[in-house]
């Protein structure tokens, strides 16, 4: 399959798409912009548009249906946009602001700079001129004004790897280019100590490795991720923004091969450590498994970024399975493209964007044809290296609650503090279109404020071989309601106990929520199990309830919920839910999409359908979506639930009715689930969802604790989940 002649095909076709967003600024007909023209992420946005615009213009062998003599005045006239309305140039964006000398103003630069090089043999002696001054002076800003962030004392809160990156690679860039500038010798010395701080870990602060003649433990600032290379960004563990570090090392890497550069060591300081976690968290088609979650669109920006990824996890790691995730990536761009049929990458799905943020929905379509314009400019670089990057088949991160386990036939996962909250994973490893993070597993209350948060009040985790055991206590706080002087609330306290099993298939839900006070509730969803029902699998899936297969559309009819009369669902022959106890099982189905962005403060007005992208439907236990009135102390879920991969509707309905026959008593605090794992073995999961140590009986055989190996003597900790095998 030739994927450089999908890449190309849908270029020419957003081009042609995108032709409506480009505006000629009327008193300057030299000028052209894409998108909003504005300052800010309009720059960015602009600056990737003109990225795309150009590697069509100049890439001979892409078949434009627009005149290739007409884009390439387009690409001239979009880059001598980017210069005058810069604070060096002699117009200014749009809105009367003029770009630039910001933290984050060289990201757009620098995701346009392989345009800029390929274009350098069709500018004029004035566009090359003010090219210089503008990067110079970019480089200058950042040597003289701008620090480089890290935390000493640990990497939450004020970290920026990824700005340090890009920071970093563009004042070496600026040194290359310009060797004779005044200040080169300063840019390379503090562009090493961006690198350096970059993907750092608390051990570089010993390091004697040696990075062009200098030591890294004199480069060291502080540690922007975590030693298990986790990384807390916006709030969370960001698997996103691992990604978005890597794909900035991608677009130097590149320049510098483009251009006979040569890279600075530092450039690469851990990226084979990260690119290992990172590809710990993909399926082989190249989609991200977010498993703590995102506050961003579904399968956009990152996972974007995450192609170019690969393009340097490929070269410069020679990991050959990149490439196949890479085609997976393009595959995924060409599907949803096809279901548009306009020539855009996210009408469809982006559509309530367009209505009410036109800089948003650029963004995010300029973001993909950046991305397939450096495939076209970089795949001819790219080495055939044959070698292989070994996936983490467990991991534990204790900041975030995080625990991951990855076998042959599952992935498992549950974080914590993810984006929205607690949020846990059980799929296929090999089942993409399965994954779907938001507040999954984790159960779901809503009060009746605009905006929802979840707060972590503690969490634990234990690892074994082959499983982890999880608990966690929460917070959810609404507020902005509509009534004035209402006051924020909490709305409810949520307990989690989770534990993946190892029989690398299985894993056990239990979830109790409680009003602490009267409340106004707007919905409740116990168990939670999210199913993307959308684009990347046709809108449609297939369940098996009630003795006989279901065929139901995403997108499509009322919102609604589907009550299942047995103890047991599956999905796509493919994946069982069943058992445990509370309530029976529905599916939810919202009617729409209803998966969006994350919502701040401020954006209160719009939590709204415009904002929403993704459709799902949810197998629940407990499922309230007619808002009511609770009372303090009324106990709104209390649900238990197993999920198991790799098997189909009858042997869903099978394992639903099979009772292992073990009996654990103790008091109104205990929960419990026994369970027959697919090993053929006979688990026990118990949890105390008080906050004292409890004594249980546990009858139906002997058992052993995972956690530590030894016999179980029936004492469980406060706020835990245990996990017994039977002997």
């Amino acid at each position: 399959m030739d994927y450089m002649k999908k890449a190309k095909k849908m270029l020419n076709s957003w081009i042609n798409y995108s032709m409506d967003e480009l505006y000629t600024i009327p008193e300057r007909p030299d000028l052209l912009c894409y998108g909003s023209g504005y300052n800010g992420w309009g720059m960015q946005t602009h600056q990737k548009g003109f990225a795309a615009f150009t590697a069509a213009a100049v890439n001979k062998e892409i078949k434009t249906d627009i005149d290739k003599c007409t884009l390439l005045e387009y690409s001239l006239k979009m880059l001598r946009y980017m210069l005058e309305s810069h604070i060096e140039g002699g117009y200014y964006c749009v809105e009367g602001d003029k770009w630039g000398h910001t933290w984050i103003s060289v990201l757009g630069t620098e995701r346009a700079m392989h345009a800029v090089d390929i274009l350098m043999p069709y500018m004029t002696v004035n566009d090359k001129q003010l090219l210089k001054k503008v990067l110079i002076s970019e480089a200058d800003w950042i040597l003289e004004e701008y620090p480089v962030e890290a935390e000493p004392y640990g990497p939450t809160g004020k970290n920026r790897p990824e700005s340090n990156m890009w920071n970093g690679a563009f004042l070496h860039r600026v040194s290359n280019m310009y060797p004779d500038c005044i200040n080169a010798d300063r840019y390379r010395k503090k562009g090493n100590v961006f690198l350096a701080n970059s993907i750092s870990v608390s051990a570089d602060a010993h390091s004697e490795i040696i990075y062009d003649g200098e030591p890294l433990k004199k480069l060291h600032i502080g540690s922007n991720f975590f030693d298990s290379f986790s990384l807390d960004h916006h709030n969370y563990l960001n698997v996103g923004y691992m990604v978005i570090t890597l794909s900035n090392i991608a677009i130097y890497h590149f320049a510098c091969k483009m251009n006979n550069f040569t890279p600075p060591q530092a450039l690469y300081h851990h990226a084979k450590e990260l690119w290992q976690h990172v590809k710990s968290f993909m399926f082989k088609d190249g989609r991200l498994i977010r498993i703590g979650g995102d506050t961003r669109v579904r399968y956009c920006y990152c996972q974007d970024y995450a192609a170019v990824m690969l393009m340097f996890a490929a070269d410069y790691l020679g990991d050959r399975s990149a490439v196949s995730m890479l085609h997976g990536i393009i595959d995924m761009y060409e599907r949803e493209a096809e279901n548009n049929g306009d020539g855009s990458f996210l009408s469809e799905r982006c559509e309530g964007f367009r209505k009410i943020s036109p800089i948003y929905y650029t963004r995010l379509e300029s973001d993909r044809a950046a991305v397939l314009s450096m495939y076209i400019c970089w795949e001819k670089y790219i080495g055939e290296k044959n070698e292989q990057t070994e996936i983490l088949h467990k991991w534990h991160e204790e900041y975030h609650g995080a625990c991951m386990v990855r076998g042959k036939r599952r992935f498992a996962s549950w974080v914590a503090s993810g984006a929205n909250g607690p949020v846990g994973l059980c799929l296929p490893a090999d089942k993409s279109d399965l994954a779907e993070w938001d507040f999954n597993l984790a159960g779901q209350v809503r009060g009746a404020g605009a905006l929802s948060k979840t707060k972590c009040i503690m969490h634990s985790e234990q690892m074994f071989g082959g499983g982890f055991a999880a608990f966690g206590k929460f917070e959810i706080h609404t507020s902005h309601f509509l009534a004035e002087q209402q006051k924020a609330e909490i709305s409810a306290i949520t307990m989690t106990a989770c534990a993946a099993l190892p029989d690398d298939a299985s894993m056990v839900v239990m979830q109790l929520a409680v009003s602490p006070e009267r409340i106004y509730s707007e919905t409740v969803k116990g168990i939670m199990y999210n199913v993307p029902n959308d684009i990347f699998n046709g809108k449609t899936r297939k369940y098996y309830y009630d003795g006989k297969y279901h065929t139901l559309e995403g997108i499509k009819g009322k919102e609604e919920i589907i009550p299942i009369k047995g103890n047991y669902v599956n999905i796509d022959d493919i994946l069982g839910i069943y058992g445990g106890y509370g309530k029976g099982y529905s599916i939810y189905r919202p009617g729409t999409r209803k998966t969006g962005i994350v919502v701040y403060d401020h954006q209160d007005k719009f939590h709204e359908s415009c904002t929403y992208s993704f459709y799902s439907d949810s197998i629940v236990k407990t499922a309230e979506i007619t808002p009511s009135w609770k009372n303090k102390g009324e106990t709104l879920i209390d649900d238990g639930a197993v999920i198991t991969v790799g098997v189909n509707g009858k042997q869903t309905e099978i394992s639903a009715s099979q009772n292992p026959g073990i009996d654990v008593t103790g008091s109104g605090k205990i929960r419990s689930i026994s369970v027959t794992g697919r090993d053929g073995n006979t688990y026990t999961v118990i949890a105390n969802f008080g906050e004292e140590a409890e004594k249980v009986r546990v009858t139906g055989g002997n058992f052993i604790k995972l956690s530590d190996e030894k016999y179980f003597d029936g004492k469980t900790e406060g706020y835990s989940v245990t996990v017994l095998k039977k002997e």
